[in-house]
């Protein structure tokens, strides 16, 4: 059989999985295709059928995934059947807020804004992370979350108005050291000097404005937003932790039955069903 290990080109992985569909083994296995690494790191344990195989398109996104999947499904032949055995899983981003679907075959999306903000949603998953690193906050983790939330309100407006109108804005490892006490203008000038390809000029009361009326942050505020201020939060005891271990800890402390209570597993288990596919391990709960 075939290795995704070498494949390090779209050309070879889109190839190592369409030899797979060809072999009298791997055409019976099931390719559920993510953005990136974490995200492998999480589906994998969750999405746990024996004969199930979660992987990240080389170098990641939502536009190489979609490719990756619209590519394979194009090919089915009475031989090759990638719609029965590949399928995605993307981030929603802003889709909810927007009042959009994917429209791409086979390709499901999160609840909420990203795979990260799915785990930290989840009562259970945020709660054991308190209990590691700020014990004393046990009792106050709900009001802790939701004032790490409003502190990121402001910059999700921002990637949001960046997304809809594509504005060219960089926000490549950019984090602003005073989420919770924000100075709005400060945030955006930093921002555009960043960004010098940038369509425009954006205004504090045009971010205030968008999102005046959101009141889900789950969808509006991004994941590795939400991992840096955790880590930042924390890094006032613990000297030196990344936001890389704040999410791998989340991953760590989140289960099969938190994942089971999501829409997306629904839609998850409704496919297998379609298809007569095996995701899931029978008795992994």
């Amino acid at each position: 059989m075939p290795s995704l290990r070498n494949s390090q080109t779209l050309e070879g992985f889109i190839d190592t999985i369409r030899l797979s569909l060809r072999h009298p083994i791997g055409n019976q296995r099931y390719w559920v295709l993510v953005e990136g690494l974490t995200d492998q790191k999480l589906y994998q344990k969750l999405i746990d059928g024996e004969k199930t195989h979660v992987k990240a398109v080389p170098q990641g996104g939502i536009a190489k995934l979609r490719l990756v999947l619209s590519t394979l499904l194009s090919e089915s032949t009475e031989s090759l059947q990638p719609a029965t055995h590949v399928l995605g899983i993307r981030d929603a981003d802003f889709l909810h807020l927007d009042g959009q679907q994917e429209l791409q075959e086979n390709l499901f999306i999160t609840d909420v804004h990203d795979a990260e903000m799915m785990i930290i949603a989840c009562n259970e998953t945020f709660q054991s992370w308190i209990s590691e690193y700020l014990p004393e906050e046990l009792n106050n983790f709900k009001q802790l979350r939701e004032q790490f939330l409003h502190s990121l309100i402001f910059l999700g407006g921002l990637r949001w108005l960046n997304d809809g109108e594509d504005l060219g804005l960089n926000f490549e490892d950019f984090y602003h050291e005073t989420y919770s006490n924000l100075d709005k203008q400060v945030c955006i000038d930093k921002l555009e000097k960043r960004s010098p390809q940038r369509k425009r000029s954006v205004s504090t009361e045009e971010i205030d404005k968008l999102v005046a009326n959101v009141t889900d942050y789950y969808q509006l505020c991004n994941g590795h937003d939400m991992e840096n201020v955790m880590a930042r939060w924390v890094s006032k005891q613990y000297k030196g932790i990344k936001p890389e271990q704040v999410g791998a800890a989340l991953r760590v402390a989140y289960r099969k039955q938190d994942f089971i209570a999501t829409q997306l597993y629904q839609n998850l288990t409704h496919w297998q069903k379609q298809h007569g596919a095996i995701l899931f391990a029978e008795h992994s709960i």
